[in-house]
């Protein structure tokens, strides 16, 4: 709490040093004055009762119900000169107990103690003990929804999920949108809240009509709530408008347009009445009677139906395509009517198709849709690959293989209509990969097995001899009576060698063919005469 010294430099009070001494020795006489003019002294000007119109006297001002010591001549009962300055220092003759100090009042006496409401009990600027309800204390005291709390007023807390609905019934808000923050400061988190409507046709109020977020009528007319602006049911040019009264219709603004039976006429408010006057001549170009009109002003082409996709001449695709007609407009009677004079249509949004992505087609627009449609002339097409002959038939590009080995990216060849990588590694003969032979081949005898030259052995009629391949022929000839010749035949060295070597009933001796004595020879046609075959008989 403030020091009551403090509280007592925030008021006008009795400085004993500048007061002349017939003020002190007036002290003593004011309770008996307050009894005469309507306040209580219990102990002398301190606890002097009054109010703002009565009870204090001369140089004395009733301040929160006290009389207090501002300045001047202090008279009671008289109009007595002021006394010559005292000694600051000596004593009131006749009474050294008067105490000269006044109550500071109990708004100052809150303000002092920090409190902003509640019941506070602690020694005022004079040292006495005094208690004071601060919340009735005028300016003082808690509003809606703030409470007391330890002599302060405080926001109540709130649920963080509270309703709009909550916060503002908890806040006594009777309608419209409102910050939270507004109502309460620590109620910021909850942001805009709307309280809602107001009932029976009343206005909530703003800054311009009545008090914000309260409900109200901006004008009580009869039994009837009108808002702002609202139109006499019986006179037109007779509005609501609470700045000039909310108790009766006032008066329109002035030129507010109002309708009178003669349509022919303008008609506007002046004075709360509506004044008319004749209007529009019936001319195509000032036509009409509720307000002129120039027809010919809206002569032009206008769009009937949907919009429509079609083609424009050029083949171009439009997206946003209307018919439309002309119309010609003239004054008949009052109004303007319309002559169609001609009819159109009128095609925007157009652009090209696009490209169809084709070499051998084009995209053009036929018949409302973009189709894709042959090139035509000499469209050539290419599909990139070096080993076809490609030419445009319709909108399809056909391709046609070149002959195989053809030179194509290179060192590459073309092999079945593509482009092949011949590949000979760690190969000597074989395939390549691409329909060629690899390098360097074989010679005879030997034969490509796996793209390697394998040697192969020829001894086919042969019984001796080399078989090509480094080897020999089998099963060879006899070294000792037979020669193996370069037709890889054994030959004997002798006449024979065997009796295969001799004729039919012939046997081999000694290298010798001999036949038997007993028969024939060479086959029957000679005969056998002392182991030689001969003509005829031995």
């Amino acid at each position: 709490m403030p020091l009551k010294e403090d509280r007592l430099a925030a008021l006008p009070k009795l400085d004993l040093r500048q007061t002349p001494l017939s003020y002190l020795l007036s002290i003593a006489l004011i309770g008996a004055f307050a009894l005469l003019v309507g306040c209580s002294a219990e102990s002398g000007l301190d606890d002097a009762q009054c109010s703002p119109d009565e009870g204090c006297p001369t140089g004395a001002e009733c301040i929160d119900g006290y009389c207090v010591v501002t300045g001047g001549d202090l008279d009671v009962g008289g109009d007595a000169e002021p006394d010559a300055e005292p000694d600051p220092d000596a004593d009131v003759e006749g009474d050294t107990d008067v105490d000269p100090c006044e109550f500071e009042g109990e708004l100052a006496f809150c303000e002092g103690a920090n409190a902003e409401c509640g019941m506070v009990t602690e020694e005022d600027i004079c040292g006495d003990e005094r208690t004071v309800d601060c919340s009735s204390v005028d300016s003082l005291g808690c509003e809606s929804p703030l409470s007391c709390a330890d002599n302060l007023c405080e926001c109540p807390e709130l649920n963080p999920d509270a309703t709009d609905e909550e916060i503002c019934e908890l806040g006594g808000v009777a309608c419209g949108e409102i910050e939270a923050q507004e109502i309460c400061e620590d109620w910021g988190e909850f942001g805009i809240v709307n309280c809602g409507g107001c009932p029976n046709d009343e206005t909530c109020g703003d800054e311009e009509v009545g008090i914000p977020n309260v409900c109200g009528c901006p004008c009580t007319i009869g039994d009837d709530c009108f808002d702002v602006g609202d139109i006499d049911p019986n006179n037109e040019c007779a509005v609501c408008n609470p700045d000039v009264s909310d108790e009766e219709f006032s008066n329109a603004p002035e030129d507010t347009p109002c309708e009178i039976s003669d349509t022919c006429t303008a008609s506007s408010c002046s004075g709360g009445q509506c004044d008319s006057s004749p209007i529009c001549s019936g001319a195509d170009n000032d036509c009409g009677c509720e307000s002129c009109e120039d027809c010919t002003a809206d002569n032009g082409w206008y769009n009937i139906g949907s919009p429509y996709d079609c083609c424009n001449a050029e083949g171009q695709f439009c997206t946003n395509c209307r018919d439309q007609e002309q119309r010609v407009y003239s004054c008949s009677g009052t109004s303007c009517t319309s002559e169609v004079v001609d009819t159109r249509v009128n095609r925007v949004a157009c652009q090209p198709c696009g490209d169809s992505g084709n070499e051998c087609s084009v995209m053009t627009c036929h018949e409302d849709q973009c189709v894709e449609e042959p090139a035509g002339g000499n469209a050539q097409c290419d599909d990139g690959n070096p080993c076809t002959v490609n030419e445009c038939d319709g909108i399809t590009c056909t391709a046609a293989p070149v002959s195989d080995g053809e030179s194509c990216n290179g060192g590459d060849v073309c092999f079945d209509g593509n482009c092949c990588t011949p590949d000979c590694t760690d190969k000597d003969c074989g395939d390549d990969g691409c329909g060629g032979e690899c390098e360097p081949g074989c010679d005879s005898p030997d034969e490509c097995q796996d793209n390697q030259c394998v040697c192969i052995p020829d001894c086919d009629g042969k019984e001796c001899g080399p078989d090509g391949c480094e080897g020999e022929c089998g099963p060879g000839c006899d070294d000792s009576t037979q020669t193996c010749t370069d037709a890889g035949t054994c030959e004997c060295n002798e006449d024979c060698c065997s009796d295969d070597d001799c004729e039919d009933n012939e046997s081999c001796n000694a290298g010798v063919c001999e036949c038997e004595n007993d028969g024939a020879c060479n086959g029957g046609g000679q005969f056998c005469c002392d182991g030689e075959c001969q003509q005829g008989a031995c």
